[in-house]
């Protein structure tokens, strides 16, 4: 018991420690501030910090504008009238069901010496292996273990490598 509370408080912190990197990447103060670093490196003559300092203040706005964009993806759009303006509607109280993207599913050690399944999301948990000798089979149980623990039905899983570990992210309901 109290090693899973290690685990989850490990986890936790971890998850807010990105979060905040994340928000400070994507915020346009930083850029900024890199963009004004990079303006008195050029007054001072130092040209290479300069290119150097004004590259990244470039790349942290393109960061900044595509969080943004994403943002604004993500948001629904108003229903359009013919006329191409949105259309007047009365606004409706909805539950919504929170989206399946915060979970992720990795293949990794859960233990010293123990392969199995890392689900990460509203809460953390879990799992041995399920198919030791079949790699494929594994995969599939692991998925649907985690759409049971998900509880939401079938789910569309995009698959990504993320430092040697393979890993999975729900992506949305399965509309099969």
């Amino acid at each position: 018991m109290t090693l899973d509370r290690i685990r989850a408080g490990l986890h936790a912190a971890t998850a807010r420690t990105e979060d905040a990197v994340t928000d400070t990447l994507t915020s346009p103060v930083t850029a900024a501030v890199v963009g004004v670093i990079a303006g008195w490196a050029f007054l001072a003559g130092d040209h290479r910090e300069g290119a150097a300092a004004l590259l990244t203040a470039v790349g942290l706005t393109a960061t900044c504008a595509a969080a943004r964009l994403g943002d604004q993806h993500d948001r629904p759009t108003p229903p359009r009238t013919s006329g191409g303006r949105p259309a007047l509607t009365a606004p409706t109280e909805t539950q919504e069901d929170p989206p399946v993207s915060r979970w992720t599913l990795t293949a990794c050690h859960i233990d010293v010496d123990v392969w199995g399944w890392e689900l990460e999301g509203d809460h953390y948990d879990t799992h041995g292996e399920f198919h030791p000798d079949d790699f494929a089979r594994d995969v599939e149980a692991a998925r649907t273990w985690a759409e049971v623990v998900i509880g939401r039905g079938r789910l569309l899983w995009l698959h990504s490598q993320v430092e040697g570990f393979d890993r999975w992210q729900a992506t949305a309901p399965d509309p099969r």
